[in-house]
């Protein structure tokens, strides 16, 4: 329908040219009877006779409303189109949202778990460092008989051997 209409204007284009080289013709024709502007007058006039003629017509009229309802029908389903175009780009690009999001929570979640297990170990050893540090002084500390736990399991290891 483009090349069509493309062809329709370019033949009412020079048609047009053609008239006003003709009207121009004509008015210079009458401008050797008559002022130049009262053959200008007579030209317009008639040009306005025809377009009324043409105007009363009914051809035009039902043409104009054709090419509306085409144009409407063709409006309509660009718009479906665009409108079921976006709808794909709006799921394509949800669906990689949810990917992504879904990623970042695993990753967040492996962060966390891995922070806890620092946080436990972390923990641990300073109890163990705790643990360690009670254990040295008890084994340091005097016994009832003043003799130190530790020295009473080196004497017992030396004993033995």
């Amino acid at each position: 329908m483009a090349t069509e209409v493309a062809v329709a204007l370019g033949a009412a284009v020079a048609l047009l040219l053609a008239l006003a080289t003709a009207s121009l013709a004509a008015i210079a024709g009458l401008a050797e009877a008559m002022p130049f502007w009262a053959g200008a007058l007579i030209v317009a006039a008639a040009w306005a006779v025809v377009a009324l003629l043409l105007v009363r017509h009914d051809h035009p009229r039902r043409l104009l409303t054709r090419l509306r309802r085409e144009t409407s029908d063709q409006a309509l389903r660009s718009a479906e189109q665009a409108r079921d175009e976006a709808e794909q780009q709006v799921k394509a690009t949800a669906e990689g949202l949810g990917k992504a999001v879904a990623r970042e929570a695993a990753a967040r979640e492996l962060e966390a778990g891995v922070s806890a297990a620092e946080h436990a170990v972390g923990a641990a050893e300073h109890e163990v460092e705790d643990l360690v540090k009670e254990l040295v002084v008890a084994l340091l500390a005097p016994g009832k008989a003043g003799m130190s736990l530790l020295e009473k399991i080196v004497g017992r290891q030396q004993s033995e051997s």
